[in-house]
């Protein structure tokens, strides 16, 4: 059984390890994990993400082989995805690929580019990252990008968390259902404090502990809509809001504020 991640994943991990060395024999110098799992953040909703690292480009044939393990596992294990990429040991470490054979968790993939490695995943495998099978992390030198993992992460709320923000502003929530609405409370929030973390610590967290993370620095103004993002990430009962007018308005104006602010820093603002 693999070890140090949950017995549901390791399940997953021990059969997709079986598979890949029964018909990719010699092919797979190692299998290794980031993202969720490696944060202690996994849970009932997590994909495992991974990175196989392989010592030559896949054939016609052997990506076939690779198609048809992540299919039965897809069948067999409906609770949690493997979503990753096969990567050369010149593409391990690199941002982006324009084309690389990968797993969606939908479908297996190997013509399109590949734009899920960036500075967090690098920074992330390499500070937390879990070898399944083959060579110890540790003993592989590959860049963990962490001269760019602030500017990078800056980029990204200035680009895509702000772009998102300028347009749930503008959504009637009347006409949402509550599980939309909490489903956007919770990605929006922890998202962006997730953000707010790296960017002051440049390091990388989890949703649960940058929501932590946000009532140790932040003012109390905005301590609950932190707790009902967490609340609704952890899965548990009991809004801190009264009225859905207030929860909403707390949400949206908590959004306006983290873009307003440009200096979110331990001491608060």
């Amino acid at each position: 059984m693999i070890q140090s991640v949950p017995n549901e994943a390791a399940i997953i991990l021990t059969e997709y390890v079986h598979e890949l060395a029964s018909r990719l024999p010699n092919r797979v110098e190692g299998i290794y994990l980031h993202g969720s799992i490696t944060l202690h953040a996994f849970d009932e909703r997590s994909d495992i993400d991974f990175i196989t690292l392989i010592n030559n480009p896949l054939s016609k044939e052997e990506k076939e082989s690779v198609k048809a393990i992540h299919q039965q596992i897809a069948e067999r294990y409906t609770s949690h995805q493997l979503e990753g990429a096969y990567l050369s040991k010149e593409e391990f470490g690199q941002n982006n690929h324009h084309s690389v054979p990968f797993y969606d968790g939908d479908e297996f993939i190997y013509d399109q580019p590949f734009y899920n490695h960036n500075p967090v995943t690098w920074w992330t495998l390499k500070h937390h990252g879990i070898t399944v099978f083959g060579k110890e992390l540790k003993e592989i030198s590959f860049d963990d990008h962490s001269s760019v993992l602030v500017d990078y992460v800056k980029e990204n709320m200035n680009s895509y968390w702000k772009n998102r923000f300028h347009s749930i502003k503008e959504l009637d929530y009347s006409k949402f259902p509550k599980e939309s609405i909490n489903a956007e409370i919770e990605w929006s929030v922890l998202g962006v404090l997730r953000q707010v973390y790296t960017i002051n610590e440049q390091k990388v967290t989890s949703k649960i502990e940058a929501g932590e993370y946000g009532l140790e620095i932040l003012p109390h103004r905005w301590h609950d809509v932190i707790r009902e993002a967490v609340r609704i990430r952890l899965g548990r009962d009991g809004s801190y809001y009264h009225s859905e007018e207030d929860r909403i308005h707390d949400f949206l104006t908590f959004l306006d504020y983290i873009f307003s602010n440009n200096t979110l820093e331990k001491s608060g603002v």
